[in-house]
């Protein structure tokens, strides 16, 4: 099966069974689309990739984030929806450079504001999640980790306080990916991603699996 996913799903690492059903309709083999009719209720299988960096907010709850193989409530216990997205990524990963809504949904259990761990179990089987995009590859070499508000009002020399102004982050975030830019002092360890790969423009850490596609089969 694994092999199948891969072919649509180059990043697939792992398959595993839902342990749920769905009624599909399927064809026979060497028939045209559009004679297909043999329905059936058949198990489903998660085709599983590397993880990546992802929210999730639930207003009024504490925020989630996406660790290890498993969604985890901040340790705080404090902190909610109203935090900015970039900055609440870069709490846990500081070279973020991005925040992007990903489809589909989650199904995830959060927790009231100010409970202990054991007390949460407030399911939202629709939750929206987020992605914390992390920069390419050899990306301060051009500058172009973070995308530029070309209409801000900043410094225009390639150091490290003009280019967080132009790209709306802090700093500190800006020095968190480009340590050896000029203007911040360099980190014994870089916050930049070296075990990253790209695939379709996204960075993808190479530890624990998320599902990148779900397959049928007959068997």
């Amino acid at each position: 099966m694994i092999d199948y996913c891969q072919r649509f799903w180059p990043q697939t690492t792992k398959v595993v069974n839902t342990n749920q059903t769905e009624y599909i309709t399927f064809c026979n083999r060497n028939v045209p689309l559009a004679n297909c009719g043999q329905n059936s209720t058949k198990p489903v299988y998660e085709c599983l990739g590397a993880e990546f960096p992802k929210i999730s907010y639930w207003y009024g709850k504490v925020n989630q984030r996406f660790e290890n193989g498993q969604w985890k409530s901040d340790e705080d216990m404090e902190s909610g929806a109203l935090i900015d997205k970039l900055q609440y990524c870069q709490k846990f990963w500081p070279s973020t450079v991005a925040v992007s809504t990903l489809t589909p949904t989650e199904n995830i259990t959060f927790c009231n504001k100010d409970t202990l761990h054991t007390e949460c179990n407030q399911n939202n089987p629709v939750a929206i999640v987020d992605e914390c995009i992390q920069p390419e590859a050899n990306c301060c070499d051009d500058y172009s980790c973070f995308v530029p508000d070309v209409n801000a009002i900043c410094c225009r020399a390639m150091t490290a306080d003009c280019l967080a102004c132009q790209a709306g982050v802090s700093t500190n975030a800006y020095c968190s990916v480009c340590p050896n830019l000029s203007g911040c002092s360099a980190p014994a360890n870089s916050a930049l991603m070296t075990n990253t790969v790209i695939l379709t423009g996204i960075g993808i850490t190479v530890s624990a699996t998320i599902a990148i596609g779900v397959i049928a089969a007959v068997l």
